[in-house]
């Protein structure tokens, strides 16, 4: 049929006679249920969250340590490149020229005969040492247990 004529079938009607039934209201007892179960429900629902704010507390304490791991190994890595742009922008050693043959010869000499008398002062010390130590008559044994006291 056509739209907007009456009997068109599109909203069909109950028929009056029957009327739609109340649900009746619940019991004390019924109710009481009810109020358990919904007690139950939300002690599960706060042990699951107590659990998931748990684990999620351990992630933040790995990741925590994570970072500070990562912030000393960047703080080790900018310290090494400074140290190696110091290195890089540090002055080239001098370059100490040898010299001539006969000059290294006459330094090489210079530096034995400081040493030859060096070890000559030295064994003079020592003589003199040992002279005292013989003129005083006590062994060496003595004048070291001495010095240990």
């Amino acid at each position: 049929m056509a739209r907007g004529v009456k009997g068109s079938g599109a909203a069909k009607k109950e028929p009056a006679g029957e009327k739609k039934t109340r649900k009746p209201y619940p019991t004390f007892d019924e109710r009481i249920a009810m109020a358990d179960a919904k007690i139950k429900q939300l002690e599960e629902l706060i042990q699951s969250r107590a659990q998931l704010i748990a684990e999620t507390e351990a992630k933040l304490n790995e990741r925590k340590a994570a970072l500070t791991k990562n912030q000393e190994a960047l703080e080790k890595a900018k310290a090494k490149k400074e140290h190696l742009i110091e290195l890089k922008n540090r002055p080239e050693k001098p370059v100490r020229l040898k010299g001539d043959p006969a000059e290294v010869k006459a330094r090489r000499q210079e530096a034995a005969a400081k040493a030859r008398e060096a070890r000559k002062a030295k064994k003079a010390q020592m003589e003199a040492l040992m002279e005292k130590l013989a003129q005083s008559g006590k062994t060496i044994e003595e004048l070291m247990a001495e010095l240990e006291k």
